[in-house]
């Protein structure tokens, strides 16, 4: 591999984005596609592609944004479409679920059940982890270990 220790990129273009990228999902794949992006000029307009298809599947409308955008100025607008009426029915569908999930929490929180109070916690991270909502996220996984019933669902909760 030959680097350019200058600008932090590397002339690797028998690498086969195609194949490596096979090998991961959801945002790990495109935060993997992002660097090799980055780091290798050559491959960039095929990790884009490849990251483009990648969020159309999620629900993280931020994400989308953020990758279809510079997606569609590398290869063009007739080869990236952006849905800007689907970013905001699922901006808006988004928000009605994490409103819900909290709404959950309150409702089990005033009857006191600490299993379904630590549950719906849970489920509120993981549902705002996919949203891109990292921050409520966090706090939602640690109002959860608050209510953990025993050790072994501390443990759990502590390695999310």
């Amino acid at each position: 591999v030959d680097e350019k220790k200058s600008d932090n990129q590397i002339d690797y273009s028998g690498f086969n984005v195609d194949t490596y990228s096979s090998m991961y999902d959801g945002r790990i794949k495109v935060d993997r596609l992002l660097h090799i992006a980055r780091i290798v000029p050559e491959l960039k307009g095929k990790c884009y592609s490849i990251a483009a298809k990648e969020v159309d599947k999620g629900i993280d409308v931020n994400l989308y944004d953020k990758v279809t955008t510079q997606a569609q100025k590398i290869l063009g607008a007739d080869k990236i479409k952006i849905k800007a009426q689907w970013m905001g029915e699922q901006r808006l569908a988004n928000e009605k679920k994490v409103s819900y999930l909290d709404d959950e929490i309150q409702r089990w929180r005033n009857l006191s059940n600490r299993e379904r109070i630590c549950a719906s916690y849970l489920a509120a991270a993981e549902y705002c982890s996919k949203i891109g909502n990292y921050n409520t996220a966090i706090s939602r996984y640690i109002e959860a270990k608050s209510y953990a019933s025993d050790t072994k669902m501390l443990l759990d909760i502590n390695l999310k």
